[in-house]
């Protein structure tokens, strides 16, 4: 059972540790514009789609407007509740809607072969113009009965541009009755998580820094500890913390242990690799300063890699260790471009090439890119990890 529902997939059995150093180089443009995709660089990488040891069924979930929201990586739409069962899909509401932008959610009790209809909107009026939702089941009495667990959702508000955040829960999985919260001044969120005890967490980017006394705060990390009835947000990033950054992932595995990942340059690096803050009680507290990790020396990266992409998540198992996923970039022939996969904690860290996979970048409408959309989740108990791209 798993906090998020994947496609295409690798089994990753967790072992441990190895060695952490330094290098490298410099990468991708945090917005970069886009590209087609090299059709000169598909006919080098010729091959068919191998034939897969199981079947797949595709179900028809339901339907929106369009699929602009679904293009944002760094969103969770889907959902597994590990206990019950339960999956939850959040959502722009269909052509019933009026307008694209009221937020819907639907479940299925059966392992996605039925689905409930649309259940909202769950949109604070007059707001009608949500972007890039999110979705998490709380559940902490870890109920095994489908429908006793509270769906939390978080998406953007778009008027003439970035502007208001809203958190919505309903009272009861397909109630309808929604409590919403409303924030100002944010760009889209990262991925939700929640905590052992049904808690939500949210990381969110400031869209006007915030100065805490001597510290301008443009991260916000947004807390419930009552089912998304209520938040509070607390200072997670500030001036001088990076150069530059992508997005955050966060997780907490069932002891409480857990990472909030950060995809960003290392003050005076020059190149992208990835940090974190550390929770050992379940999200109480977090570590004051980011932990900084540097892959480009570990085997087989070291000397065939040169550049990180900006299509990573992040999980952590059940013993602790952080597991990171990314498209890293061989920026000198492009023969050793693909998903790697880096675990570890402290300093110890080992790492491993999981598929020779180009980077993807490919335009679509709207000025919007299709990217290899890499995903990590792991079962409750932390031990099986499935990757997808």
């Amino acid at each position: 059972m798993l906090k998020k529902s994947l496609t295409l997939f690798v089994l990753v059995l967790f072992t441990s540790s190895l060695v952490f150093a330094q290098a490298a180089k410099q990468v991708v443009d945090k917005a970069p514009k886009p590209v087609m995709e090299s059709l000169s660089m598909d006919k080098s990488l010729p091959g068919s789609n191998p034939v897969l040891p199981h079947s797949v069924t595709a179900v028809l979930i339901g339907k929106m407007w369009n699929a602009y929201s679904t293009q944002g990586s760094y969103t969770n739409q889907i959902f597994t509740d590990p206990f019950s069962g339960l999956i939850a899909v959040v959502h722009r509401v269909d052509r019933t809607g009026a307008g694209s932008g009221r937020i819907v959610y639907q479940g299925s009790d059966d392992g996605g072969q039925n689905w409930t209809p649309q259940i909202g909107p769950m949109n604070l009026a007059p707001w009608n113009a949500g972007r890039h939702p999110n979705i998490v089941l709380s559940n902490p009495t870890k109920s095994t009965t489908p429908g006793e667990q509270v769906p939390v959702a978080s998406w953007a508000e778009l008027s003439s541009s970035w502007y208001w955040y809203q958190f919505a829960r309903d009272q009861a999985f397909g109630a309808g009755t929604f409590t919403q919260y409303i924030d100002s001044t944010y760009y889209p969120g990262d991925e939700m998580f929640v905590n052992s005890q049904g808690h939500v967490f949210a990381t969110i980017e400031n869209i006007d820094p915030v100065v805490y006394g001597n510290d301008t705060v443009f991260y916000h990390l947004f807390v419930s500890t009552d089912q998304g009835s209520t938040w509070t947000k607390y200072p997670l990033a500030k001036y001088g913390d990076v150069d530059n950054y992508n997005g955050m992932k966060g997780f907490i595995n069932k002891n409480g242990v857990g990472y909030i990942v950060f995809e960003a340059q290392q003050p005076g690096s020059g190149f992208y690799s990835f940090a974190y803050k550390k929770t050992t009680n379940d999200g109480a507290t977090w570590d004051a300063n980011w932990t900084w990790v540097n892959p480009f020396t570990l085997a087989p990266l070291a000397g065939n890699v040169h550049a990180l992409n900006y299509e990573v998540d992040a999980i952590v198992d059940g013993a602790g260790n952080l597991h990171f996923a990314g498209t890293f970039v061989d920026t000198v022939s492009g023969a050793n471009t693909g998903i790697y996969h880096i675990w570890g904690q402290g300093n110890t860290w080992q790492a491993e090439k999981v598929a020779s996979v180009y980077r993807t970048s490919m335009s679509l409408p709207g000025g919007l890119s299709t990217l290899n959309e890499v995903e990590f989740a792991t079962n409750w108990d932390g031990t099986i990890g499935i990757l997808k791209w």
